[in-house]
């Protein structure tokens, strides 16, 4: 998940590193028409943190409370 992703460098950093970027939200609705451009696949939104709750966060990607997300990146 990322949070004030901006256009995506951060999560481009970590998609490099291995990680699978699952969610991303900015509160600027132009940073968030370059994020959608730079990763067509992953959900993005304008979305003020503070008005975010961590149980839709999870659901907007696939997640329960307390549910793995994963390995990490490769060795």
């Amino acid at each position: 998940m990322s949070l004030f992703a901006g256009a995506g460098g951060c999560s481009l950093g970590f998609q490099q590193a291995g990680y699978d970027i699952r969610y991303a939200a900015d509160i600027d609705a132009d940073a968030v028409e370059s994020y959608r451009h730079n990763f067509g696949k992953t959900p993005c939104e304008a979305a003020d943190i503070r008005e975010l709750s961590v149980e839709s966060a999870l659901e907007r990607i696939g997640l329960e409370r307390g549910e793995p997300t994963g390995e990490g990146p490769p060795d």
